[in-house]
């Protein structure tokens, strides 16, 4: 039997991908989950179809979903609907701040915007600080010892 690794989504505008801002908080999230496979929704979907196929599918796979938001912690509608989606189905749900920090989502700000563009947006704020591996309740990694072979003395 096959193990897989566990499942950590993450979330983010798709205004930052492809972005510095973008690849620095991937790898924040893949240090901090160094055993997790972490799904970027940038390399996953190509359009939104794509997304709307697979994403009521691969939600209740997950075993964690981290959210980040651009320069001004604003995320999008989409971010939004992936969050409510993963609370809906129990899938914890954390955040990494400005400062590569994981902690809880304590508040999103509806930013209202007036016509003739309205703004689909929400600011994230962060709670108190989470260890992400306690708080997806994912297994401690597994450390493979190799014994270094003894050498042979010759006579």
């Amino acid at each position: 039997m096959r193990q897989t690794r566990p499942l950590v989504y993450a979330a983010h505008p798709m205004t930052t991908y492809g972005s510095t801002l973008e690849h620095s908080r991937l790898r924040a999230i893949r240090d901090l989950l160094p055993g997790a496979e972490i799904i970027n929704p940038a390399e996953r979907y190509d359009t939104g179809a794509q997304w709307l196929e697979d994403w009521p599918v691969l939600v209740r796979r997950l075993h964690g979903l981290v959210v980040f938001g651009d320069t001004q912690s604003s995320i999008g509608a989409g971010c939004l609907r992936e969050m409510a989606d993963a609370w809906a189905m129990c899938v914890p749900v954390a955040m990494i701040d400005s400062s590569l920090k994981p902690c809880r989502v304590s508040k999103l700000s509806i930013e209202i915007g007036l016509l003739p563009s309205p703004s689909r947006t929400a600011v994230l704020a962060g709670g108190e600080s989470v260890e992400l591996s306690k708080h997806f309740r994912l297994p401690a990694p597994t450390l493979h010892l190799v014994q270094p072979e003894k050498r042979r003395q010759h006579d």
